[in-house]
């Protein structure tokens, strides 16, 4: 039988927690990578934008801006865009600005789905 291990401050330091999904935009002719958030850009996120429900409220019309700018990562996974950018990313093509938020939501396990697969367990 296997021991169990428990983990230490450094073996949770030293660990590379950080997944990716990437997504083909035919428009801007490459692929664009879409990172799980970290913890604390998660409760920042939403602190701002969740109802008392637990929902995402939409009545911010920046929610999917602020997410995607914490999410969408360049190859070395640093981040591409701030705070400040929201209005570069409000200005590109909403339809895929939206199909990448939501998948910015499926992979940070912020969607309905999510949240009932999460209370089955």
């Amino acid at each position: 039988m296997k021991e169990r291990k428990i983990l230490s401050k450094e073996d949770i330091m030293r660990a590379d927690d950080s997944s990716f999904t990437e997504i083909f935009i035919k428009e801007w002719d490459g692929y664009a990578r879409v990172h799980v958030i970290s913890a604390k850009d998660r409760l920042e996120f939403e602190g701002k934008y969740t109802k008392k429900d637990g929902a995402i409220n939409f009545e911010h019309k920046e929610a999917p801006l602020d997410l995607l700018s914490s999410c969408l990562r360049s190859a070395d996974g640093s981040p591409m865009f701030n705070k400040e950018d929201l209005n570069i990313l409000g200005a590109k093509n909403g339809r895929i600005i939206n199909m990448l938020f939501q998948e910015a939501l499926k992979i940070n396990w912020m969607t309905r789905e999510s949240e009932e697969h999460t209370k089955k367990k």
